[in-house]
């Protein structure tokens, strides 16, 4: 696969490409400042792992990209339109017909955190989603461990703002965690 799925300024969002980018992936799942929250430091991050939980190549209505920064490989992307996911849906009181997307990423280059790019790159695919070039989002969901700050933070900084706790809805190291709601509408955005 090759190609660029959109490029905001600096930053590019390409599709996820062969091994290199399989290799990538473990490598910045292994840092723990950035697999702590994607399933847990305790998790057996290798190639097995990225092609089951985070390639996931049984969920075509996944988009996931590799982001680049001024053409340099640095994070992780995906989005998906929230009607391809009826339990999620469901667990966030919405109708297929919201044009609801979710969006899931990280900074994978744990020496650029605190440098304001992970709010660039969230900012940069949820006006992309709901832009003129986008897939039509009107409204755009994330869902982070209450723990994770930075995270929250983040997508705060991106213009989200938490709507309520999702008891129970990520499992990190195998134990269920509470996370944040958070949204951004096209209004907002």
């Amino acid at each position: 696969m090759s190609g660029t799925h959109f490029v905001a300024g600096d930053l590019s969002f390409r599709p996820v490409d062969g091994n290199d980018d399989v290799a990538r992936l473990v490598t910045w799942l292994r840092d723990p400042e950035v697999g702590a929250w994607w399933h847990g430091v305790t998790e057996t991050y290798d190639e097995q792992f990225v092609h089951e939980h985070v390639l996931g190549e049984d969920e075509p209505h996944v988009t996931k990209a590799i982001v680049e920064l001024d053409g340099r490989p640095i994070g992780f992307q995906q989005w998906y339109p929230l009607a391809g996911e009826p339990d999620i849906l469901a667990e966030y009181g919405l109708r297929v017909d919201d044009a609801a997307f979710g969006i899931d990423q990280f900074v994978g280059e744990s020496s650029l955190h605190g440098r304001g790019i992970g709010a660039r790159q969230v900012r940069a695919v949820v006006d992309w989603l709901v832009g003129q070039d986008g897939p039509g989002a009107r409204r755009v969901f994330t869902d982070p461990v209450v723990e994770n700050l930075r995270a929250v933070r983040c997508y705060e900084k991106a213009g989200f703002r938490k709507l309520r706790v999702l008891p129970g809805h990520e499992q990190l190291d195998g134990e269920p965690r509470d996370s944040w709601l958070m949204e951004l509408d096209q209004a907002s955005a």
